[in-house]
């Protein structure tokens, strides 16, 4: 592999950690949005005596939004990995013993 090919490469991933680090913004806010929804609309139902229906959408709602936040933070661990620089050279080699 060329020098040109791994800043090319070095730099392709730079964008996209970019990327990926945006989704995770995004979708913290949707989770947020999820939640206050399925809260809004759990609170209709439950004041037009439909007590079920409204436990339903506020388990889904709360649950969808647990795991929105979770894929959240998989996406920001993801673009701060990619962001992480690699090995060097000599201490991908070095055993870090003597002799």
């Amino acid at each position: 592999m060329t020098a040109l090919s791994k800043v090319a490469a070095a730099t392709a991933l730079a964008r996209q950690a970019g990327t990926v680090e945006a989704l995770a913004g995004r979708l913290r806010i949707l989770a947020l949005v999820l939640f206050v929804g399925a809260l809004l609309l759990a609170f209709f139902q439950f004041t037009s005596d439909q007590a079920l229906a409204g436990l339903w959408t506020l388990l889904s709602g709360g649950v969808g939004a647990i795991a929105l936040l979770a894929l959240g933070e998989m996406s920001g661990l993801l673009a701060l990995l990619a962001r992480a620089p690699g090995p060097l050279s000599e201490a991908a080699t070095d055993s870090g013993h003597d002799g």
